[in-house]
């Protein structure tokens, strides 16, 4: 069964504008703080949520401590927005 993570504590926040023809949209990211992970095969995770396009689901990074659960949520959500600006027409700023 998948897990399902709650964001919990908000450690940082941006917030994006989605620009498609005349329409403007904003974009919002959400990292929560780092936590021990309840899975003995993992050490750490680092919620984090990108809303608005299609990704409201709450997902995780995952590291041997808390500072690498962090780096690999921020280079995650980095790799979800090259996609999605990629793949979608508009403008993400």
């Amino acid at each position: 069964m998948k897990q399902q993570y709650k964001l919990g504590t908000v450690i940082a926040e941006r917030e994006l504008s989605l620009k498609v023809g005349r329409k403007k949209q904003t974009v919002l990211i959400r990292i929560g703080k780092p936590k021990i992970s309840n899975d003995p095969k993992m050490d750490w995770y680092c919620p984090f949520q990108i809303s608005k396009i299609g990704l409201d689901t709450i997902k995780a990074a995952h590291g041997i401590d808390s500072i690498q659960a962090l780096l690999l949520a921020m280079k995650m959500i980095e790799a979800i927005l090259v996609h999605f600006q990629k793949s979608n027409p508009g403008k993400l700023t």
